[in-house]
C-alpha cells in the first residue's frame, strides 16, 4: 500500500506543478494580447494607419485628377 500512496502523492504533485504551468502561460498569453503594447492595440493601430494611408491616397488622386 505504500507504493500506491506514493504514487499517488507523485502524481498529484505532477498534476499541481502542471496546473501552475499552465496559468503561467495563460497569464503571459493574456498579457501579450491585451497588455499596454499588446497583439490587440497593436492590430488596431495598423489598421488605422493603412486606412489613413489609404484615404491621403485617394485624396491625392482626386486633385491630380482634378487639376
Amino acid at each position: 500500500m505504500k507504493k500506491t500512496k506514493k504514487k499517488e502523492a507523485i502524481t498529484l504533485l505532477a498534476l499541481v506543478i502542471t496546473i501552475v504551468i499552465m496559468l503561467l502561460l495563460a497569464a503571459v498569453a493574456i498579457q501579450m494580447a491585451f497588455g499596454e503594447n499588446g497583439l490587440l492595440i497593436k492590430a488596431s493601430q495598423a489598421k488605422r494607419e493603412s486606412t489613413q494611408a489609404e484615404t491621403r491616397e485617394r485624396l491625392q488622386t482626386l486633385v491630380l485628377r482634378n487639376n
